[in-house]
């Protein structure tokens, strides 16, 4: 599911000035700040407003920056709070991504548009269109392609995708469920740090060769996780007129999310059956809000493999967690040397806690990977003096021995005394959440256009220019979800071999 996601579109000076004075005008922010943002001999610049008006279309920022040639760019941005905009009202719920909701979102959103900038409907958006097919070349006035980026407002799938937030909310029994929930999630995640090879950094800026050069930077996909009841008490909600229902919806709710940042292609190819064309238009969020397979396999991906999932799987203090060791040696599930090395692991572990690093899990995962071995510390029971204990371990020895702990309903992040539960569960009941949903939208269209008359009757003078261009960026969609439904139908069986095959 998706909570937020920003979207922007390129302005050009004229354009900027229009939509600089109209939400001047409209939230009564930022009087007299105008002209010295519009001033192009200052080359970067930023102007946020705050719109009242339409719940979940809340921050439009303006920003200002040079080019790679030194020319002065102007980027109107939507952050977009998506259930909340298409319900028209403040909602725990997320968005769901599906056909139905995709269109009444852009519905929405192109109302709010309507409303704040009456302008960007009077013409089309030619710097997109021109080439797409949508109508002749030289059908295009001159006002359409030098407003080309007003124009392109209205519409979602013509807007550039800043950030996607894929989140979901795991529902618990009470409140310090919720609590100890959160904290053992941010426990028992490790982020690596992966490395983004760069390929073609051409150092030498005489050279006319093609660079074979590598160059490496860090990246991440790390997502948060937060207390939902504790978040909805901040002073930043207190102006909901819904405030405390809810709040109390949020009591026992804890919320993951994963942000993507400048989703392409790439991604999108990467994580759903949608073949976007290389030289097609990529259709800004539609391919994300119309199918829920791209936040699906961003849970998965991300959620699973660094923390772990299932239906058996359970934190354990670290007493019970020996006894839970012993109990799958007896039962020839673990030998007794893995049952060992991951007692071992856990020691390490809550050891960094003990000794109040910021992330034990991280620090314990460095010493393996630069060390090969960590040191522990142990009291004898005696004399109560501390002794040290080298414990050998590699990164892979570790990640073998976590993977066999989960297969095995196991987690080796261990609960703190200070919580006074034993075991508790690390399965995400998900809210509101289907899988079988996501299943049935892996062959699909969107739903033929309905004109926005038909929910918006405000919108009756824009209704043909505004129409006709969702209409052909939906069957753009279609074209794209084509190949891949063409060869689901192809493998299907005919009743006749199924009859056959005793089916």
């Amino acid at each position: 599911m998706i909570h937020t996601f920003t979207v922007s579109y390129g302005l050009s000076l004229k354009d900027a000035n229009t939509c600089a004075n109209s939400l001047k005008k409209r939230t009564g922010q930022n009087k007299g700040l105008t002209e010295k943002f519009l001033n192009i001999e200052k080359k970067k610049g930023f102007l946020a407003f705050t719109v009242d008006d339409f719940p979940g279309l809340r921050k439009i920022t303006l920003t200002k920056y040079p080019d790679h040639s030194g020319f002065v760019c102007f980027r109107i941005s939507f952050f977009i709070e998506a259930e909340v905009l298409r319900i028209e009202e403040y909602t725990l719920d997320l968005f769901f991504c599906s056909r139905e909701h995709a269109q009444e979102l852009q519905t929405q959103y192109a109302k709010a548009i309507y409303s704040l900038f009456p302008e960007a409907f009077t013409g089309r958006p030619a710097a997109f269109l021109y080439t797409s097919g949508f109508a002749p070349s030289d059908s295009y006035t001159e006002d359409e392609f030098e407003h080309s980026g007003l124009y392109s407002l209205p519409y979602l799938g013509l807007a550039s995708v800043q950030r996607l937030d894929f989140t979901f909310d795991v529902t618990l029994g009470s409140r310090e469920d919720a609590k100890l929930f959160t904290y053992m999630v941010l426990q028992s995640y490790y982020d690596a740090w992966k490395k983004v090879e760069n390929k073609g950094k051409n150092k030498n800026p005489d050279a006319l060769d093609k660079c074979y050069d590598k160059e490496y930077k860090s990246g991440s996909n790390a997502f948060s996780v937060y207390d939902k009841y504790d978040k909805m008490c901040s002073d930043d909600y207190a102006h909901w007129p819904n405030i405390e229902q809810i709040r109390e919806a949020a009591r026992n709710v804890v919320r993951i999310e994963m942000p993507n940042f400048n989703p392409d292609k790439a991604m999108v190819k990467s994580r759903t059956w949608l073949q976007i064309p290389n030289d097609g238009i990529p259709l800004g969020p539609l391919p994300y809000i119309a199918n829920e397979q791209v936040s699906f396999l961003a849970f998965i991906k991300e959620y699973s493999d660094k923390v772990g999932n299932g239906p058996d799987l359970r934190w354990y203090k670290r007493t019970k967690l020996k006894s839970r060791l012993e109990k799958l040696v007896r039962q020839h599930r673990i030998t007794r040397e893995a049952k060992r090395k991951m007692i071992k692991i856990s020691q390490a572990i809550a050891q960094g806690r003990s000794q109040r690093f910021s992330h034990p899990l991280k620090k314990a995962i460095d010493a393996f990977k630069e060390n090969g071995e960590i040191i522990l510390h142990k009291q004898r029971n005696r004399n109560k003096e501390q002794i040290l204990e080298t414990f050998p371990c590699t990164y892979a020895a570790y990640s073998r021995h976590k993977k066999l702990a989960i297969n095995n309903g196991v987690m080796l992040v261990t609960i703190p005394d200070s919580w006074g539960v034993d075991s508790f569960s690390a399965l995400t009941p998900l809210l509101s959440y289907d899988t079988s949903l996501v299943g049935m939208q892996t062959q699909s269209y969107l739903l033929p256009y309905r004109s926005i008359t038909e929910t918006v009757p405000e919108m009756e003078p824009v209704k043909d220019i505004y129409d006709s261009i969702l209409e052909f960026l939906y069957g753009l969609y279609d074209q794209y979800c084509s190949s891949h439904n063409a060869m689901v139908e192809a493998a299907k069986l005919t009743p006749e071999e199924i009859e056959a095959l005793g089916l």
